[in-house]
Parts: structure tokens; C-alpha cells; sequence
């Protein structure tokens, strides 16, 4: 098994966070900032039918086998949020 990791700078449109891999085992997501994310696909949104999973400031989400990309966007209208992202594959 294998591990990555990154820093993502995530803002008001849905920014990726995590390269498809296929093999993926695990993939934690930990938001660093002071407003809350929204995790999911590339059209991702903070209301409405595509809102994605929130994950809430200082909050860490983790998900199983997600095998595509995965994207977030930022609850507030003008934050850059931190957000750190390990995988295993």
C-alpha cells in the first residue's frame, strides 16, 4: 500500500483535491480553515441539488474507495481555505 498527501488551496469554485486513482483505499480530507467545505464531484456546489458532503472548519471527513477525482468548494463567499488531503492506494 501506498500513501500521498497535498495542500490544496480551496476557494469559491470546485477545485480538485485528489487525482482519480483507481486503487484508492482511503482518502482524509482535513479542512485547515476558519469556514466550512463541501466535498464532491467536479460540479460541486454549497446548496442545491449537487451541494456536496460538508466538512466543517477544523473538521476531517474520511471516505472509502473513491476511485474518481474528487473536488470541494468554500461555504464562504470569499475564503481560501486550507485543505489537507492524504490517500492510500
Amino acid at each position: 500500500m501506498a500513501i500521498a498527501n497535498a495542500a490544496v488551496t480551496v476557494g469559491t469554485s470546485a477545485t480538485r483535491i485528489a487525482a482519480p486513482r483507481i486503487k484508492r483505499q482511503t482518502l482524509i480530507v482535513q479542512n485547515s480553515d476558519a469556514a466550512a467545505i463541501f466535498v464532491g464531484d467536479s460540479g460541486v456546489t454549497t446548496a442545491g441539488a449537487k451541494t456536496g458532503i460538508s466538512v466543517a472548519a477544523a473538521g476531517i471527513q474520511s471516505f472509502e474507495a473513491m476511485p474518481g477525482e474528487v473536488f470541494a468548494i468554500s461555504a464562504a463567499g470569499t475564503t481560501a481555505n486550507a485543505v489537507r488531503v492524504i490517500e492510500s492506494f
